[in-house]
This record gives structure tokens, C-alpha cells and sequence, in this order.
């Protein structure tokens, strides 16, 4: 097979612009592949409770934890990959096979590593680590010593998937993701078949990761047309691994500080305050859903953007500001108003009494992160990683001691209060710095700041104390005064008049045919 040379000016490369239409089509792929896995554990996750029991499904839920973060193992390479191909598509020139080649093969080494610590590891985590019933300790080994066989096809398949992202073929990228996440929960009940052990659960994941490994590699083949003997290019390795090392950096700090404050409550307050404080968290944080959709899309579009003077990267940049805002504003403004009641619908007033509060600040917390999610990728998008990964590492301290601080004299809505501090900290830097790389005019920055305070200041002023029927008719009027500002403010006019022509009721011909 011969390798393609993506050609300036062919319908594959030159001219790649991300508009409207393409940048929400993909975003709409990428919530389906989230969303349509999850829904097929709604349902598989009773059955697995049910046959394997509690204490089984317990290692199999921590299997499917250490699976989802098996992905560290691929340091950064993956995005590496998705940025240099979407800034050879762009320039179309050259070919890009050493470079996908040689981090197939980094990849491919860094997931043997992976494998065999944790392989190495997986006796001390099942029999002195965990807490695990005795009579279940040697299925627990062996569970994570098949898990460790998978490392390898979780590191290849990242970076063939970073190559499809590159593409913009984010169809393709999840036409596989969304059979490979239901056969996460699928083939375990499967599995239920060959008996009621936890390692035939655990095959049913190797063997899930080995099809969505072959799959992207033929698409990959396909869609790039990568030569059969393969290309390795020491030169390349240098600015690949560095690239990826930062990301690696911002991969592992950025969770610690998300997830850090669980168990500092529990340290300090008790289990049951990390209850009230984990309920409301784990509702807010479902948002988190679009930014995650809607980035992957971005990060190769602004990598191919800025290979010009950045006037497009600018436009795009615009737009994934405005199109989370548009996308969360209400969601946010609805859970911020509604917190307490909707708390004690579903779980009763004295649960909502402790955690409305909390709801409130993280559901901000995420709304002012999702927006971070835009300048974090441009700026790595650049070829800046280092930035982004500096500023993480600069936080974790004030944040732990603020953390702390919070915690102890405020309990719970302390280290709510905090944790949104800590995002708007994070935006506010992350913006300038972006403004800063791309050297935006200050009128395109006084917009930008516009319509975020907008956003952010109509969400916050549903935390006014009011009675509930006065915050329901106040939510009612912010959305349809949100609607005018947003249709005015928030959209082009590019953009409103793609609406218009795609919403617009069809017209009675004459006659009344």
C-alpha cells in the first residue's frame, strides 16, 4: 500500500477549515460516544451486581477504574500524534509515515513497560495492598495481570486514534469507541456464560481492547495510507516525547487536584460528609461532557489554524468559547436556582439541606472550567505544553493549603467554595495566556471577557437566597432574556443565519399545496 501525500489544495489537505456545521457534527459524534456507552451500563451494571456479586463486582468496577487510566501509559503521545498530522494535513507537504511510525513505536514500547509493572505489582495489590475477601485474592491477581496484558493495545490504539482526530474523522473514531464502551459492559455479562468467576469478566476486556485496536487500525491504514514497511525516524522521537512529557505532567496533576478534596473530607470530616459532598459533585461534573466533546475537535483545528498567521486559530478559538457558553449556560443557571429542591426531590430535604450549597458552587466550578478547556488547548495546540503543565504544578499547593483551611473551619461548603475558586483562578490565567500567544487585538478581548462575565454572572445570580417559587419564575425569565442575548450577542451572523435556514418552518406553497 502506498503512503498518501495529502496534496496543498485537495479536498484532503490545504484548506482545512473547521466551520459550523463540521465542528458541531463532530462534537455531536464525540457526545455519542459517551453518552450511548454509559446508557448500555445503565442497564448491564444490575446484572453484573447481581451474578457476580458485590464483593466481585467491586474489583471489576476498580478493573474498569485502572482500565480508563491505563491511558497515562501513552505519555502524551497520542495528542502528539493528533497535532503533528493535523499540521501536515494543513501545510500538505511532505509525508507524514516517520512520524506516525515512529510514535506507533513508542507507543507500542511504552505499553510493554506498562505491562510488566503491572504484572510486577499485581500480587502486592491483591494480597497486601486491597482489602479483598482471601478466598478472592487469587482472581484479583490474575484479573490485573490480564488487565496489564492490555496496556499495549490501550497505548497503539491511542495513537491510532490521535491519527483519525488529526483527520477530523471523528466519525470514524467513534463508530469504534461506541461498540468498544458497550462491550465494556457487555461482554462481562457475556462472560456470565462461561461462569460465575471475575476472570472471564476480565478476558471479555482483553478481548474488547484487541478489537478496537484491529479497528482503528484499519481505519487508519485506510484513511492515511501508511506504507507497509514501516518508517522510524530517530529525529522524530526528541519533540514527540517532549511534547508528550508535559502533557503527562498536566495528565497526572490535573486529576490529583480534581480528585483530592473526597478524601480530605474524609479525613477531616467524616464518611458521611463525603457522601453530601460527592452526590452533588458527581451530578455537576456529568457538564463536564461537553467540553470533553467538544476540545478533541478543536485541539487539531487550532494545531492546522496556526500554521498560518493565526487568524483562523483566533476564529476558532472564538468559537469554542461561545458555543460552550451557549451550551451550559442554562443546564448551570437550572441546577444553581433549582439546587435544593431538585436535591430534595430525588433525595429527600434533609440530604439536599447539606448539600444544596455544594451543588450550587461546583455546578459554577464546572462551568467556568469547561470554558478553560478552550484556551488549554490552543495553548498546547501552539506546541506549548509546558505552559499548561507549569501552571498545574504552580496550583497544587495553595490549592491543598486552601483546601485544608476551607475544610476545616467551613466542612463541606468550604472546600466547595474553594475548588471554584480554584477554576476560576486556573481560567482567568489560562485566558491571558492564550490571548497572549495569539496576540489578540484588545477589542476581541474585551468581547471575550464580555460574554464570558455575562455567562458567568448569570449563572451566579441564582445563588441569591429566595423562596423556591420565586427562583422557579426567575429561572423562567433569565432563560427566555438568555435566549435574546445569546441569539445577539453570543452568535455571528454567519451562524444565525445557518440557524434560520436550517429551523425555518417549510413555507405553504400557493394554493395551499
Amino acid at each position: 500500500m502506498r503512503a498518501t501525500r495529502i496534496e496543498p489544495g485537495s479536498s484532503q489537505g490545504g484548506s482545512y477549515q473547521v466551520g459550523f456545521r463540521r465542528l458541531v457534527g463532530n462534537t455531536v459524534w464525540n457526545l455519542a460516544g459517551q453518552i450511548l456507552p454509559l446508557a448500555v451500563g445503565a442497564v448491564a451494571v444490575p446484572i453484573l451486581i447481581r451474578r457476580l456479586g458485590v464483593d466481585r463486582f467491586g474489583i471489576l468496577t476498580l478493573a474498569w477504574l485502572i482500565s480508563g487510566y491505563l491511558s497515562l501509559f501513552d505519555f502524551g503521545l497520542g495528542r502528539a500524534l493528533t497535532k503533528s498530522v493535523a499540521e501536515f494535513r494543513a501545510r500538505g507537504q511532505g509525508d507524514i509515515q516517520e512520524t506516525v511510525w515512529t510514535s506507533l513505536a513508542l507507543l507500542l514500547g511504552a505499553g510493554l513497560v506498562g505491562a510488566a509493572l503491572i504484572w510486577a505489582a499485581a500480587p502486592y495489590l491483591a494480597y497486601h495492598l486491597l482489602r479483598i475477601d482471601p478466598s478472592l485474592q487469587l482472581e484479583t491477581m490474575q484479573a490485573f495481570q490480564l488487565l496489564a496484558l492490555t496496556i499495549p493495545l490501550v497505548t497503539l490504539a491511542s495513537g491510532l486514534r490521535g491519527v483519525l482526530e488529526g483527520l477530523q474523522r471523528f466519525d470514524l473514531v467513534n463508530l469504534v469507541r461506541i461498540p468498544g464502551g458497550a462491550l465494556t459492559f457487555l461482554g462481562p455479562v457475556a462472560a456470565m456464560a462461561l461462569g460465575p468467576g471475575l476472570v472471564p469478566a476480565i478476558w471479555s476486556l482483553v478481548l474488547m481492547r484487541v478489537f478496537m485496536v484491529l479497528l482503528f487500525a484499519v481505519l487508519t491504514l485506510r484513511v492515511l495510507g501508511l506504507g507497509r514497511r514501516p518508517a522510524l525516524a530517530a529525529r522524530r522521537i526528541g519533540p514527540l516525547m517532549s511534547f508528550g512529557g508535559w502533557l503527562t505532567v498536566s495528565n497526572v496533576v490535573g486529576p490529583i487536584m480534581v480528585s483530592i478534596d473526597r478524601p480530605v473530607i474524609a479525613t477531616m470530616v467524616s464518611v458521611a460528609a463525603v457522601a453530601y459532598y460527592a452526590t452533588p459533585y458527581e451530578v455537576a461534573t456529568k457538564l463536564w461532557l461537553v467540553p470533553a466533546a467538544l476540545t478533541p475537535v478543536l485541539f487539531p483545528a487550532f494545531a492546522a489554524a496556526l500554521t498560518d498567521s493565526g487568524g483562523r486559530a483566533a476564529d476558532l478559538f472564538s468559537k469554542g468559547v461561545r458555543y460552550t457558553l451557549l451550551a451550559l449556560w442554562a443546564p448551570v443557571l437550572a441546577l444553581v436556582i433549582l439546587a435544593r429542591p431538585l436535591l430534595a426531590l430525588w433525595l429527600g430535604p434533609a440530604f439536599a439541606d447539606h448539600s444544596y450549597f455544594v451543588l450550587q458552587m461546583i455546578a459554577l466550578g464546572v462551568f467556568i472550567n469547561s470554558l478553560a478547556y478552550m484556551p488549554s488547548a490552543l495553548i498546547q495546540a501552539t506546541g506549548r505544553p509546558d505552559l499548561t503543565a507549569g501552571l498545574h504544578v504552580l496550583q497544587v499547593v495553595p490549592y491543598v493549603v486552601g483546601l485544608l483551611f476551607a475544610i476545616q473551619h467551613w466542612g463541606i461548603d468550604g472546600a466547595a467554595v474553594v475548588w471554584c475558586l480554584r477554576a476560576a483562578l486556573d481560567a482567568v490565567l489560562l485566558f491571558a495566556l492564550a490571548a497572549w500567544l495569539l496576540r489578540l487585538p484588545g477589542h476581541s478581548i474585551r468581547m471575550q471577557s464580555i460574554r464570558i462575565g455575562l455567562g458567568v454572572a448569570g449563572a451566579a445570580i441564582g445563588l441569591l437566597p429566595a423562596p423556591d417559587l420565586l427562583r422557579l419564575g426567575f429561572l423562567v425569565f433569565a432563560l427566555l432574556a438568555g435566549t435574546v442575548v445569546a441569539w445577539n450577542l453570543m452568535l455571528e451572523a454567519p451562524e444565525r443565519l445557518f440557524i434560520r435556514r436550517r429551523w425555518r418552518p417549510a413555507l405553504p406553497s400557493p394554493g395551499g399545496e
